[in-house]
């Protein structure tokens, strides 16, 4: 999944986890990535909802937003949305999304 990813985005992977280990996110789902970091597994995402779908990351750091907001130009993918905010106030309605992606930190 990542090999697809430009190196420059790759170079940012730093993952402890599969957040894919319970299945895949079919095409055309909405996805949402809560504590997403640079991005690189809401673009994983991203790209195998294709664009039908819609990945979506959350991260509460400023600057890991913006990185994540340009890698995702890097890596061409229109359908990726990264957004400042907290898990606690997530900046998106209920029941928007059809899976959810939780950092391991969170649990």
């Amino acid at each position: 999944w990542y090999a697809g990813l430009p190196l420059s985005v790759r170079k940012c992977f730093c993952g402890v986890g599969n957040p894919f280990s319970l299945g895949l996110p079919a095409t055309g789902e909405r996805v949402l990535d809560v504590g997403c970091g640079c991005g690189v597994d809401t673009l994983v995402a991203a790209a195998l909802v294709g664009p039908s779908g819609q990945a979506a990351g959350v991260e509460g750091s400023p600057f890991m937003a913006a990185k994540a907001r340009r890698n995702a130009g890097a890596a061409a993918l229109g359908n990726a949305l990264f957004v400042q905010g907290e898990a606690e106030n997530l900046p998106h309605a209920d029941a928007s999304f059809d899976l959810l992606m939780v950092a391991s930190w969170f649990t």
